[in-house]
């Protein structure tokens, strides 16, 4: 699934990056800086298309799979580690909205794995290593990576009073760094790429504060979702129940074992730490999911979760009897087949001409609706057609993506226009400042500018009262595209106009 908007703002990012632009200084960007710089060299080394975006998303995919499959060998035979990284191919969900978001999970698995080497060796250097990917965390989503920088140290607290460590000058060295250096050096990246920006330019890059979002909820409300989210992500297929039910006896068997101390005491540990450490990082990360109440902001702490479940089902089936652990093994291996067998099918029925983005830049199939596909075709074709090469266009409210398949750059830094960004009058007028001074004669304006949607308004009227003028007064619509009756949407319902400069209309040759 595409959507002109989000989607759009990391394609146009990345795009940007490779040209030379730095996040939050000539771009809105929402995270941390390190992804553009990431995707800018896949791009730069395979081709400025979705294509390779998707690409270097599917290499970090596979680097999560493969560090589960580590972290978990730890204490599960290659078989099972197999079988559990193939279950979160398959299976596990994924931020579906942003091409950043991976990156971040990548990181929170090694986390997750320093600390583990760190529990088997208790060595000071698996601490630093975990330090450098607490860093790299911190420059993908900034509230995360502190989040890590927190549970690194909670875990070196926890696992020394268990070894019954003592606090040498080097692990006093540690805590120096993880609390104060870490925490500096990240600032300081910030403050390089925010230093020139006006305050509300920075509020609208990291929008940390209440006022910022368009979703807020009370802890107890979210945390009621929660509960509704966990029954019915567990009851919404049979291999869901089916999973469920084999780790809900895993935990059964696995507190039976313990009160019956059937595992050997130093295993036994070595357990109940990893355990523990991961869910502090998954309560943890819950917290952006409890501040908003939205459900994609939980993902956040399915590695801890997913990694903390089939440990418990390894140990557990390690203490069965081979008959049992045979039927166990089998049924997950058979409900992994099955389901890459579905998965195979659904794609061969979805890659069909109408789901086919026919573009340059793209080439690729898509979920959205056929209607959406021709709109964005249409729309990506016209200015290609009517823009000079020197030319570029504005984009309302929130639909980069057609600068991306233009090849266009943006004529201004702002990307996104809607109620929550709250942009003030000093911006609009740089804005209008920006488009004169680039002469952009052309807008595209799509559907999206008059929504009933929580946080995004009316354009002209809940927001950018000068802009919206400006826009009345000078430009005209020359084209129309897509569906302009049902309520816009994310990635559907999607309609656009492209509006004209009225001082063109005077040169009848310039519309063909």
């Amino acid at each position: 699934m595409l959507s002109q908007g989000d989607h759009g703002r990391d394609l146009y990012a990345f795009q940007a990056t490779l040209n030379g632009d730095l996040p939050y200084k000539d771009y809105w960007w929402v995270y941390g800086p390190l992804m553009p710089f990431y995707y800018a060299g896949v791009i730069a080394f395979l081709g400025t298309t979705i294509q390779s975006i998707l690409l270097g998303k599917l290499i970090l995919l596979l680097a999560n799979g493969i560090l589960l499959f580590i972290c978990l060998s730890f204490y599960a035979s290659p078989i099972f580690c197999l079988i559990a990284s193939s279950w979160f191919f398959l299976f596990s969900r994924d931020f579906f909205f942003t091409y950043n978001h991976i990156g971040g999970v990548t990181c929170l698995f090694g986390v997750i794995l320093c600390l583990i080497l760190y529990i088997k060796h208790q060595n000071l250097k698996h601490l630093y290593y975990a330090l450098l990917v607490c860093l790299l965390l911190c420059l993908i989503k900034i509230n995360f990576g502190i989040c890590a920088v927190i549970s690194v140290c909670f875990a070196a607290i926890l696992i020394d009073n268990q070894y019954k460590q003592k606090l040498p000058i080097s692990k006093k060295v540690f805590f120096s760094v993880a609390l104060l250096g870490l925490p500096g050096i990240v600032l300081l990246i910030n403050y390089i790429l925010l230093n020139q920006l006006p305050l509300y330019a920075i509020r609208q890059c990291l929008p940390y504060l209440n006022a910022d979002h368009p979703h807020t909820a009370n802890m107890f409300s979210s945390l009621g979702r929660l509960n509704n989210y966990i029954v019915k992500i567990n009851s919404q297929s049979w291999q869901d129940v089916l999973f469920f039910a084999i780790g809900l006896f895993s935990s059964l068997h696995l507190i039976l074992l313990n009160i019956k101390k059937k595992i050997a005491y130093p295993l036994r540990k070595k357990i109940l730490l990893t355990l523990t450490i991961l869910i502090f990082i998954g309560v943890l990360n819950l917290h952006e999911f409890l501040a908003s109440g939205v459900f994609y902001r939980s993902f956040w702490s399915r590695p801890a979760w997913l990694l903390f479940i089939f440990i418990i089902i390894s140990f557990s089936l390690k203490n069965l009897p081979r008959i049992i652990r045979f039927i166990f093994y089998s049924a997950l291996i058979l409900t992994i087949f099955l389901q890459w067998v579905d998965q195979h099918y659904y794609l061969k029925q979805v890659k069909n001409p109408s789901q086919y983005l026919f573009l340059d830049r793209a080439k690729i199939y898509v979920g959205n609706d056929p209607t959406w596909i021709q709109t964005v075709f249409y729309s990506s074709s016209f200015l290609k057609q009517h823009l000079k090469e020197d030319e570029t266009f504005l984009a309302l409210p929130y639909d980069p993506l057609y600068y991306f398949l233009t090849n266009k750059q943006s004529p201004t830094r702002q990307l996104i226009f809607f109620d929550h960004i709250n942009i003030p009058k000093q911006q609009e007028e740089k804005i209008i400042n920006h488009l004169q001074t680039n002469k952009t004669n052309y807008i595209l304006i799509s559907s999206r500018y008059y929504s009933e949607e929580t946080g995004l308004g009316h354009f002209g009227e809940t927001y950018c009262p000068l802009l919206g003028n400006y826009v009345k007064e000078n430009f005209v619509v020359i084209a129309e595209f897509g569906d302009w009756t049902n309520p816009p949407g994310w990635g559907w319902n999607h309609g656009t106009r492209i509006l004209m400069h009225k001082s063109l209309l005077q040169k009848p040759s310039s519309v063909q």
